[in-house]
């Protein structure tokens, strides 16, 4: 039989989205000798699917009070803007910063309640009211002989190319990330803490396992005792080319009555040309409709939303995607990021791209000072490639 390789380190990491390589980056920061194992492509599951935004917490707040969830996500984007920057904890200059802020708009008719909660005392510093002449132009586009007639605030929230993020994260560590699927069956137990994992090409062994695996959680925390239980949450999300798409980065918000954004667009470029990316109420609400009937769903929402721009001839397309976070009582969102230790396993969501450095400060505040000598950790396994968004 063919002997396996065998690594040792103070933190093996399983999963290699925003979680993963977020966690590598400040644990080899901090003196960890780590190690990354990925089955797939880097970003393939939730992360690349994401929208890119750095939220700030503040569509959180639209049903007019500032939620425990709005609170957490409030400083964070002050955190990546220093990391985009290049001085913050994770050098990320290097990642496209798509736009450096957000925009809210509502139609004529929804501003009342909603433009009065935006312009309260409690918002200020997080949302601006802009002047006409400050519109981005997706506001000052007209393709059916209207113009706006709504309001838009601007949010200080930037969106980042989320391919050129997992790169940025990955590319300082390559020699620490192995293409490596890790099952449960793969997982070594003695006296009820995890030892090792043992595949045939390698065993590794670590004083702890971080498992951030987001979705792949599951089936990993089959056989820990008293592992917190998984949640999905679903979404059908819809990408819509059209060969006039004007730059847009926003959500279109309806009343207090609906605190979440009916609809929610980025923009994106790829080989195929551009196109905008739509999140929001359509997707959460969209998730059990089939293809045609979400398709029919986002023409009426670009109708309401967008009605100045005429994109009755664009191309729509969906993806269906579940979130993978912590299990709630009536299977809401998490409010912040979630880290739990059960003995040396310590098990990861971020449940929101934007929280990876809350994620990152709950997992150290857990782990120990490393133990084993900093160095270099080199595995004899392939890199894995980064993975293609859903609308490339």
């Amino acid at each position: 039989m063919k002997s396996r390789n065998r690594v040792e380190l103070d933190v093996a990491i399983v999963g290699g989205g925003v979680a993963g390589l977020w966690l590598l980056n400040v644990l080899v920061a901090r003196g960890h000798s780590t190690a990354l194992f990925e089955a797939g492509a880097l970003g393939g599951g939730q992360t690349l699917a994401s929208q890119g935004i750095i939220h700030g917490g503040v569509k959180y707040a639209l049903g007019g009070v500032l939620t425990s969830a709005s609170t957490a996500l409030a400083p964070m984007p002050d955190r990546w803007r220093a990391c985009l920057a290049g001085r913050g904890e994770i050098d990320l200059s290097s990642v496209v910063v798509a736009s450096d802020r957000c925009y809210l708009w509502s139609n004529a008719s929804a501003l009342g309640a909603v433009g009065t909660w935006l312009s309260s005392r409690f918002l200020r510093g997080r949302v601006e009211a802009l002047e006409h002449h400050d519109y981005p132009d997706a506001f000052r586009s007209c393709t059916r002989g209207r113009t706006f007639a709504g309001r838009v605030y601007a949010l200080h929230e930037p969106v980042v190319d989320v391919a050129s993020l997992v790169a940025a994260l990955a590319r300082p560590h390559r020699e620490r990330i192995a293409q490596l699927a890790v099952t449960a069956s793969a997982l070594r137990f003695e006296d009820g803490a995890l030892t090792s994992i043992a595949t045939d090409a390698l065993e590794i062994r670590a004083r702890h396992f971080v498992l951030a695996a987001g979705v792949g959680n599951e089936a990993l925390l089959r056989d820990v005792a008293g592992a917190p239980p998984m949640q999905r949450r679903p979404l059908q999300q819809v990408v819509v080319r059209h060969p006039n798409l004007p730059s847009l980065y926003g959500h279109c918000i309806g009343d207090l009555a609906h605190p979440e954004p009916r609809l929610t667009i980025t923009t994106h470029d790829s080989a195929r040309g551009r196109c905008w990316y739509f999140g929001g109420r359509l997707a959460t609400g969209g998730a059990e409709r089939d293809a045609h009937a979400q398709v029919a769903a986002a023409r009426r929402e670009l109708v309401e939303t967008v009605p100045w721009l005429d994109l009755s001839a664009a191309e729509l397309t969906t993806r269906k995607i579940d979130r993978a976070e912590p299990a709630t009582v009536d299977r809401s969102r998490p409010d912040a990021a979630f880290a739990r230790r059960i003995g040396n396993v310590v098990v990861a969501w971020p449940t929101k791209l934007s929280l990876a450095p809350d994620l990152g400060d709950r997992v150290l505040a857990l782990l120990g000072e490393p133990t084993r000598e900093k160095g270099a950790t080199t595995l004899s396994l392939a890199s894995p490639p980064i993975a293609t968004p859903p609308w490339a």
